[in-house]
């Protein structure tokens, strides 16, 4: 990013960066509970996989897992390569399976 557009954005950033990720939580926790309401199961599974990746941004692997497993299980009975390799690859992200 060049700098003459970073300096001009920088209060943007230093007023939005440190609350964005409790943002993107509070709006992918929504979107999980509308899509579990209306039985959509690819969307629950794209909204658990966001939930995954913030839960490997703050170190908690065991969360993300479980989330993933998840997602993976909602996801493979749609026949969704794209989905099923994001959630595939964040699954590798998180270590081995301690359970």
């Amino acid at each position: 990013m060049p700098l003459g557009l970073l300096l001009k954005n920088i209060g943007f950033m230093l007023r939005t960066v440190p609350f964005a990720a409790r943002l993107a939580r509070r709006e992918y926790e929504a979107g999980l509970e509308l899509a579990r309401q209306a039985g959509l199961p690819g969307f629950q599974a794209q909204s658990l996989l966001g939930l995954s990746l913030l839960d490997l941004l703050k170190g908690r692997g065991g969360d993300a897992r479980a989330r993933l497993d998840e997602a993976m299980d909602l996801a493979q009975p749609l026949e969704w390569p794209l989905l099923e390799e994001k959630i595939a690859t964040a699954i590798s992200d998180t270590g081995p399976d301690d359970r």
